[in-house]
């Protein structure tokens, strides 16, 4: 099992000090302690390809998106300076099993042509994202940070006559990205429509993370729930030399329960 360094490691510290600049100097605090949470699907399928020592897409080893469930818990606050907070779990995996056409290097270890092979891929990710508000009226807008933290890898299995072929390797990497978030509230309606993008780019590596969504949120006295609808993106592009090389889209919809006090 091999452990790989990705290029992503490498801090974007420029673009990171400009966003905490503009969040002190433009910040709009909350008036009082709120609370969001949410819980949902993301039915995303997968594209593109990834390796050690050679890529194969994923088509060949006929891997499939499963539905990905995750949940968010922010808090927001009124204290200058200090930055909100928002946690979000992402449970991201794929899988399949189909015949290979021709030898396939993994790691070292070779699956031939004509084997059946089983594989699982796995990105399930923890974002820690520190924002400021900057909008805060029908319009909003957050700005900030994620580090997001990947705790995954991928594995490949097969039986090549007598022999058992297996082999796996760990993607456990905390890439930042810039973070910006975007809503406009339709008056009178407790409907809304907005977009979130994390992303961040470093030569021939990118981690990019596109969300649109409609949502609609019933208030009461001290609390609001609602339901949400969207689009999201992922796209994850790591060239680490020798170790594991990865080009890879997530996309699909989602839904989702969202809950605000």
């Amino acid at each position: 099992m091999k452990t790989p360094v990705s290029p992503l490691l490498r801090l974007s510290l420029s673009a990171l000090t400009l966003t905490t600049a503009l969040g002190f100097a433009t910040a709009s605090q909350a008036d009082t302690i709120g609370l969001h949470a949410g819980a949902g699907i993301w039915q995303a399928d997968i594209g593109g390809e990834f390796g050690v020592s050679q890529t194969i897409t994923t088509n060949e080893l006929g891997l499939s998106g499963e539905d990905a469930n995750y949940f968010y818990l922010a808090l927001e606050h009124p204290v200058p300076v200090l930055p909100n907070i928002r946690i979000t779990q992402t449970d991201l995996e794929a899988r399949g099993t189909n015949t290979l056409e021709s030898d396939f290097v993994f790691d070292e270890v070779v699956f031939p042509a004509g084997t059946e092979v089983a594989t699982g891929l796995d990105l399930s990710h923890t974002d820690y994202t520190l924002y400021y508000e900057i909008l805060d009226n029908i319009a909003s807008a957050d700005i900030g940070a994620t580090f997001r933290s990947f705790d995954g890898g991928g594995a490949i299995r097969a039986t090549s006559g007598n022999e058992s072929l297996s082999e796996s390797v760990d993607f456990s990497e905390t890439a930042p990205m810039l973070y910006g978030r975007v809503q406009i509230d339709l008056p009178l309606s407790g409907f809304y429509v907005g977009g979130t993008i994390n992303y961040i780019g470093l030569d021939d590596d990118k981690l990019q993370d596109l969300e649109a969504r409609v949502g609609y949120m019933y208030s009461a006295v001290a609390a609001s729930l609602g339901l949400e609808l969207g689009y999201r993106k992922m796209s994850v592009q790591v060239d680490a030399d020798d170790d594991l090389e990865v080009d890879l889209d997530f996309d699909g919809t989602y839904a989702a329960i969202v809950f605000h006090f």
